[in-house]
This record gives structure tokens, C-alpha cells and sequence, in this order.
């Protein structure tokens, strides 16, 4: 693991994130809120990360990691198919709320891939043209709706 990983979990504010949490909704969201955690998340790559995560999964069942936790939000901070795709397949049976964080991070991912549209001029001319009335209805003080 990588030393300013473990420097990390051992500050104190994380610590109290683990110490106050009442769900792992509530230490979920003071993670991603974390300043600590995003510089993680910025600092390393997906793949750099992921390495973490792999290697750290001998210990899983050994401890309640607080180390995977960083990693798993850092990793899912950066929003990226291979973020999604390495917590898809990393299974957590440390703690009573790993899992639940790792279906959450899960749920909550948006997939930021873009994709380019090209729309031809007398295409456009022509959608234009077909929607003027129909998609637009004047409402009595001449506002549209």
C-alpha cells in the first residue's frame, strides 16, 4: 500500500468520519466530502488505485479496512467506466457496512463517456420546419409552455 494511503487513514479527521458514522450512508457522504479523499482521487489513476484495492484485498476479510474505504470513493470520484467496472468486481466481506458502501458507490454511478452527434444542415432545416407549431403552444399572455 502505498505510504500517503496509510498516512491517511491514520488522520484524524477520517478517524472521526469511522468513530461518528451511524450508517454508511452518512460516512459515504463525509468521504466524498473529504478534501483528503479527492486529492487521493486526483493524485492517482483509476489503474493506480484499482492496484491498491487489489492488493489490499488479502486483508479484507481480516480487518475493517480504512484504507479500501479511501480508495474505493477516491476510485469512484473519478467517475470512469474502469472506476465502475474495478468496484463492480471488488468484493468486500470486511465490516458490517463494506458492501453496502460498494452497492451505493455503485447506484450512484453516472457514466460521464461522451459521444458526438452530427447532425446534417438539411436535416436540421427540415426538424425545424416540423416542430414549429406542434412542440410550442401559446399560452393567453403570450408566454410559451
Amino acid at each position: 500500500m502505498d505510504p500517503l494511503i496509510r498516512r491517511l487513514a491514520l488522520d484524524e479527521t477520517i478517524q472521526e468520519f469511522f468513530l461518528v458514522a451511524n450508517t454508511p450512508q452518512f460516512l459515504l457522504r463525509k468521504l466524498r466530502d473529504s478534501s483528503l479523499v479527492r486529492a487521493v482521487s486526483e493524485l492517482y489513476t483509476a489503474d493506480e488505485l484499482a492496484a491498491f484495492i487489489r492488493s489490499e484485498r488479502e486483508t479484507f476479510a481480516e480487518r475493517d479496512s480504512i484504507e479500501v474505504y479511501i480508495l474505493l470513493v477516491a476510485l469512484a470520484l473519478q467517475n470512469t467506466d474502469e472506476a465502475f467496472d474495478e468496484i463492480a468486481k471488488t468484493e468486500l466481506s470486511f465490516g458490517q457496512w463494506s458492501e453496502a458502501i460498494r452497492r451505493i458507490l455503485l447506484e450512484d454511478f453516472t457514466s460521464t463517456n461522451a459521444e458526438q452527434a452530427v447532425i446534417e444542415r438539411d436535416s436540421w432545416n427540415d426538424l425545424q420546419e416540423d416542430s414549429s407549431e406542434d412542440v410550442f403552444q401559446t399560452i393567453g399572455d403570450g408566454s410559451w409552455k
